[in-house]
């Protein structure tokens, strides 16, 4: 049985160069206005904590008797860390594509985590630091494959001095560095480093603020983002992984991007965004909030069959489960 993630379903640390490495950017927490779009949860973040229970997997039919919904119980890291919580799932057959099913990650859809980056949001390095302002940006984006980069190196060819800091070093070694290559010998590659981050990222000091230069061009462009950046990052916090089966049919899982996505070096972030409960404060479900990115993940007939069961499950009995970090913040309201 085969494997591809559609996120990179490899260690997103691999390859890094020491030839883009530098020093830790520094300044003032000023903040683009990528971040307007982001709404405030408050100045009092909650620390996502641990439950080691671990329920026995059940089904459950909803009240319109739509697909099978199951609902399972997760593992856990050695140090405690939510590595796959219990949620609910349904299953779709592609109406487009023979011999592919879906496994949806109901319970992440339904919640309500919403990006925080520049409001709360504490990095992806081993220790917090939200004075940063990188959010998931220290490492690079990893490409999904040529077509991928190439469409970046178009994309930044658009980029103005007053939208990307770094636009200078762009034009001069590239955007993009090797990383090896994949199970089947294949290159690939990521975006450049800058000063340990990203070299789309603008840090604090930077006029414009910090944030995507890639975000912040389509933002002034009337453009959604997903347009002109990587796969990966417009992806995030969603992860499809297919996995062809031994006679042929493929199984797509469509579910969080959760520590394991980012490889073995996940598992030492001192936080990560879909286990935080102050991360869950969206005035929409994520299904909603992200329709833009899951349209293009699902294609146009299975998104609007996935928009109209959940729309429908959140109606039914018994009621959807809840996301953990989400439990926790209710329990911090109550």
């Amino acid at each position: 049985m085969a494997s591809r993630d559609g996120n990179r379903g490899r260690d997103l640390f691999g390859g890094l160069r020491e030839a883009d490495r530098g020093g830790l950017a520094s300044g003032d927490a000023r903040v683009t206005s990528v971040e307007g779009e982001l709404e405030r949860f408050g100045p009092d973040p909650l620390r996502a904590e641990s439950d080691p229970k671990v329920s026995e997997e059940r089904t459950v039919v909803d009240a319109r008797s739509l697909p099978t919904v199951s609902v399972r119980s997760g593992l856990r890291t050695p140090g405690g860390r939510m590595r796959g919580p219990n949620r609910e799932w349904v299953s779709f057959d592609d109406p487009d594509e023979e011999g592919r099913r879906w496994q949806v990650d109901a319970t992440f859809l339904l919640s309500s985590w919403q990006c925080i980056f520049g409001r709360g949001c504490q990095g992806v390095l081993t220790e917090r630091a939200p004075e940063l302002i990188q959010g998931c940006c220290s490492y690079g984006a990893h490409f999904s494959d040529r077509k991928d980069r190439d469409h970046i190196v178009r994309a930044a060819k658009e980029l103005t001095d007053d939208e990307w800091q770094f636009r200078d070093k762009g034009r001069q070694k590239g955007i993009y560095a090797k990383t090896g290559k994949d199970e089947d010998g294949r290159q690939e590659w990521r975006t450049r480093l800058v000063d340990d981050a990203c070299i789309f990222l603008n840090r604090p000091d930077f006029p414009g603020g910090a944030g995507c230069a890639l975000h912040l061009h389509a933002m002034r462009h009337g453009i959604h983002h997903s347009d002109v950046k990587p796969e990966v990052c417009w992806q995030l916090p969603l992860r499809r992984v297919d996995e062809e089966q031994e006679d042929g049919t493929v199984i797509s899982t469509l579910t969080e991007f959760a520590r394991d996505g980012w490889g073995e070096g996940g598992d030492d972030f001192a936080w990560w965004c879909t286990e935080a409960p102050e991360a869950f404060t969206g005035s929409e479900p994520v299904y909603r909030s992200l329709g833009v990115e899951l349209r293009k993940i699902l294609g146009p007939k299975l998104h609007r069959q996935v928009v109209e069961y959940l729309d429908s499950r959140r109606r039914a009995r018994p009621t959807p489960v809840v996301h953990p970090a989400e439990v926790k913040l209710r329990a911090r309201r109550r």
